[in-house]
């Protein structure tokens, strides 16, 4: 999904590779679409940090894995910051407002189709790669999104079925629900973007058939307000 630098003038995005080796890889370009630079590095999600200073992304990793990656934002030899943890799978990352932190998500394992598989946890690693564990005060959860004023969104599940969308603080000892879900199956929503007061939250839903719209959720209160309904595909939105 693209994202946008903190100072608006560049964004990193996931592209396809051209046959005959299609394959995703980061590129970057300019804020008005110019400049397109493909790195050489596959990647599944990418973000920048704070600072604009370096971009944490997911990507395969020697056993064939997807690990946790950071490299300078001009794009030069990352570093594999999860390459000393037995892992599995990680992917989404979310950058603590200090920078100093990384949440992710990690699946236990592959399904026969080879999609991540339930238990899906939180983690959070120190952005040295050290401290790295499960999300304190959380079990079953996914997709972290970090908010400014240090508290981190994320998708809770019980076995599989999504029970809404959680919020929980460093400090807290236990996540607050602020959207129930009801134990629903997929679609699930998939977070997206927190607002820079931390009043709202993105995510985009599928709602039919090659049809996903975005929508807002007032974290307050969780009045959900649909955004867009027009049939087409609407994906991973920012606050600009």
């Amino acid at each position: 999904s693209p994202d946008l630098s903190p100072d608006g003038t560049r964004i990193v995005f996931i592209g396809t590779v051209p046959p005959p080796d299609p394959r995703p890889t980061l590129h970057l370009m300019s804020a008005d679409g110019s400049g397109v630079t493909e790195l050489p590095w596959d990647a599944l999600d990418a973000r920048w940090s704070p600072d604009g200073r370096e971009i944490a992304f997911t990507g395969t990793t020697l056993d064939d894995f997807t690990g946790l990656f950071v490299m300078p934002a001009e794009g030069t030899q990352p570093e594999w910051i999860t390459g000393e943890l037995d892992v599995g799978d990680v992917f989404r990352p979310a950058w603590s407002p200090d920078g100093q932190r990384i949440a992710f998500t990690r699946a236990s394992g592959r399904d026969l189709y080879g999609e991540p598989e339930p238990p899906l946890r939180v983690w959070v690693i120190g952005r040295d790669g050290r401290e790295a564990a499960p999300l304190a005060g959380t079990d079953e959860g996914a997709y972290p999104e970090w908010s400014s004023d240090d508290r981190i969104a994320f998708l809770g599940f019980s076995q599989g079925r999504v029970r809404g969308i959680e919020t929980i603080r460093g400090d807290d000892a236990t996540a607050t629900t602020i959207l129930d879900l009801e134990l629903s199956t997929a679609p699930w929503p998939m977070l997206q973007d927190w607002s820079s007061d931390g009043s709202l939250l993105l995510f985009t839903r599928d709602t039919g058939a090659d049809r996903s719209d975005i929508f807002l959720l007032r974290v307050a209160d969780g009045v959900v307000v649909r955004v867009t309904a027009d049939g087409a595909r609407n994906t991973t939105p920012t606050f600009w």
